[in-house]
């Protein structure tokens, strides 16, 4: 049994079946392990037999980074051009073309190479950390230490690390990110019948998935790669999505490739006409000439210096960009959607005033909830013994512990106070308090001893009292709110808590705006309001969907696992540097501290390079059309080419290549009030 399901090297559905079918005694014996956990020595083996519990991304290759720089359609544009000059004799202007491109791309190399450093090195800073039980002792491991057979114990709130059986305690879990269903399903540690697929596992809880209710201890069946994640992320290539910068740079460059085209038909219908058909090398030569002619040779140097410091400035603002494209992208933007807590607020809840009563207070901070840390630094604990633990349940809106003192039993309460006062004998004034704070009601009574309790036990219990929890505003969300608006961009705040709160936290800042509370009705609802409460993952991505079928450009803000959805489909993903995996996978900007102000100094950045990057476009399309419409029309008045494409080159390449200080050019503030649009007509007729 043991070599059984320890010879696993990949994923094995008929092995995952074995053990749902088995008892816990069955599982243990099976992975060579028992409810004290593996030894050291065990550990050490099955670590160099495994690995890590990690699923290894695919670094990003210098040579594959190298590669990319030169895939744009105007480089390829460019590096046919210069194929031609090769073909017809012009070497030199081969050359010099083939140097203006490398230039380029070794710029823009550097630049997400080190884009990529800066990430990686970022990840390797952060840590989860998990439960599990070794030599006897319950200790707290990185997960990536984790190995199959490790006894871990489970909590509501967790990621679930590695594929796991349950053996004690029933969960309720959310396994959307395996099954895309959002709908929350139980879990149990008793043995099944033979499912008939992998979902239908009922005590296997799969890596990636998270806990919201409940706590168990299970063995791990799986890591790493050999996970049932593991297995998905290996089949399934991800689709890239194409940032609207790309796909603009690609229509500039079939606008001259098409341009060349029509003028080189033109041309040579012109010139047979009036010289005949012996003319092939000159012709050859003018298509290479005209092509020179119209191509801005250092528009790749530009877009990548341009890039580049913006990518540099955004560093030193705790932006970092995954994707150099993505600064042009995050310029765009007209819609940022945001949450409230940790964007708006610190992310830091306090305990402002407890009101009631103090011995209970006390007596309360048991459990392993956020709240009793708060609780144990603001009251001295009490001496106590914790009998048993009731989880918080996110539909009951508490959570219980029973607690003995002095030979005497308590079943202590926390949670809603709507949800809690049903329970209680007695009333307690909350409501007035709710409108400014997040209220957490303490409620309790003396219970019998007995071997089990439950939340059957939840009932005739006396309101003890109220705490009153604050998240303060940030400092720099004023600031924030008005660049904003000095920039058109519409924030809209996207929010699962409390509308009172919520409101009066932007009242705080000077924001009064209409709120809807709970998920879309109908999409008129999206363009009309501006602050969404109590909204689900699912009702965030409806916003941003809709959005961008109305044409917006939307930067959406995100950490968590249900936000990768929207952070995929948004034009700019942004996310901070200890949000989850899945939503840094997803993300376009990692941000090393959660600032509105920074992601609105981003956007400004963007339409900095832009205005730029287009203000070079029109300079040179203006000149380079000049030399189009000389050489085409000399050459068919004087019957030879006026200018060698070489000529062209040179003369192009002297005027453009000392404009690549553009990129860094100082930006006039109209330029930044609203998202600029690459606007083909009038560059065509600009230059005309």
């Amino acid at each position: 049994m043991v070599s059984k399901y320890l010879n696993q090297e990949v994923f094995n559905k008929k092995m995952y079946e074995s053990i749902s079918v088995k008892t816990q005694n069955q599982v243990l014996k099976g992975f060579g392990t028992s409810l004290n956990g593996l030894n050291d020595f065990e550990v050490r083996n099955r670590i160099k037999k495994y690995g890590k519990n990690e699923i290894k991304k695919e670094k990003k290759r210098a040579i594959k980074i190298l590669l990319k720089q030169f895939s744009s359609p105007l480089v390829i544009l460019l590096i046919i051009a210069s194929i031609i000059s090769l073909f017809v004799g012009e070497r030199i202007g081969s050359l010099l073309i083939i140097l203006v491109i490398l230039a380029g791309g070794i710029l823009s190399f550097i630049q997400e190479y080190r884009a990529n450093k800066a990430f990686e090195k970022l990840q390797k800073m952060i840590k989860k950390i998990v439960t599990v039980k070794r030599n006897s002792k319950i200790i707290k491991l990185d997960s990536k230490e984790l190995v199959p057979g490790d006894i871990i114990i489970l909590k509501m709130g967790d990621v679930i690390p590695a594929d796991v059986r349950l053996i004690k305690g029933d969960i309720t879990v959310n396994q959307s990110i395996i099954t895309g269903e959002s709908r929350e399903i139980k879990k149990i540690s008793s043995k099944i019948q033979k499912p008939s697929s992998i979902f239908d596992m009922k005590n296997i809880v799969f890596s990636g998935s998270w806990i919201t209710y409940g706590e168990a201890i299970g063995v791990v069946i799986s890591t790493g790669k050999n996970t049932y994640i593991g297995k998905l992320k290996k089949e399934v290539k991800k689709e890239k999505r194409e940032s609207k910068f790309h796909s603009q740079i690609k229509e500039i460059s079939k606008l001259i490739g098409y341009l060349v085209i029509a003028i080189a038909i033109l041309v040579f219908f012109a010139d047979t006409l009036i010289y005949g058909v012996n003319r092939i090398l000159i012709l050859f030569l003018f298509v290479v000439a005209i092509a020179i002619g119209i191509v801005p040779e250092a528009l790749p140097a530009v877009i990548t210096v341009a890039l580049a410091n913006g990518a540099r400035k955004l560093s030193k603002k705790d932006v970092i960009v995954k994707r150099l494209s993505s600064i042009e992208d995050l310029g765009n933007i007209d819609v940022l959607c945001v949450d409230k807590t940790g964007t708006i607020t610190e992310g830091k809840e306090k305990i402002v005033k407890f009101i009631g009563n103090k011995k209970f207070a006390k007596m309360c901070a048991y459990g392993n909830s956020s709240l009793d840390e708060k609780i144990k630094e603001k009251f001295k604990q009490e001496n106590a013994k914790i009998i048993k633990i009731i989880p918080f349940d996110p539909f009951r809106k508490i959570g219980s512990v029973i607690i003995e003192k002095n030979n005497k039993r308590y079943l202590i309460s926390k949670g809603a106070p709507d949800f809690l006062e049903k329970k209680c004998k007695n009333k307690f004034e909350w409501k007035k308090y709710s409108k400014k704070y997040r209220i957490i009601g303490l409620a309790y009574k003396e219970i019998e001893k007995k071997k089990n309790y439950g939340i059957t036990d939840e009932n005739n219990l006396r309101m003890a009292g109220i705490f009153l929890l604050d998240d303060p505003i940030k400092k720099t969300v004023k600031g924030a709110f008005k660049l904003a608006k000095k920039l058109n961009v519409r924030i809209k705040i996207l929010t699962g808590d409390d509308p009172g709160i919520t409101k009066t936290k932007l009242e705080e800042i000077g924001i009064n705006e209409k709120i809807w509370v709970g998920d879309i009705r109908n999409n008129s609802i999206i363009e009309n309001y501006n602050v969404f409460a109590r909204l689900t993952p699912k009702g965030k991505l409806k916003i941003v969907e809709e959005l961008k079928k109305k044409g917006h450009s939307i930067g959406f803000l995100g950490d968590g696992i249900n936000d990768s959805p929207a952070l995929q489909i948004s034009d700019v993903g942004i996310t901070v540097n200890n949000a989850s995996d899945i939503a840094k996978e997803s993300s376009d900007i990692i941000l090393t501290r959660k600032s509105l102000y920074s992601i609105l100094e981003g956007i400004k950045e963007g339409r900095k390079v832009f205005s730029n990057i287009i203000k070079y476009i029109r300079y040179t399309f203006v000149g380079n059309f000049g030399d189009l419409y000389s050489v085409s029309l000399l050459s068919v008045i004087l019957g030879f080419l006026p200018l060698l494409p070489f000529q062209i080159l040179l003369a192009n390449l002297l005027t453009d290549l000392p404009m690549v200080a553009v990129s860094g050019d100082n930006v006039d503030e109209s330029e930044l009030k609203k998202p600029n649009k690459w606007n083909q007509k009038e560059i065509l007729l600009q230059s005309g």
